[in-house]
């Protein structure tokens, strides 16, 4: 597998935890969860990191 093969898998799967982290977070905030957890802040900071 030469380098230019890879990047396409590892766009995919940045933009996949991306989503997930969006979907982690927007979750939290509509069921009023994240007073309680620190869920929302390691979710935000990893969001941070894949942008």
């Amino acid at each position: 597998m030469t380098r230019n093969d890879k990047s396409p898998h590892i766009l995919n799967a940045a933009s996949n935890l991306l989503g997930l982290c969006f979907v982690v977070l927007t979750s939290l905030k509509f069921l009023k969860m994240s007073d309680r957890t620190y869920i929302d802040e390691t979710v935000t900071i990893a969001l941070v990191f894949l942008c």
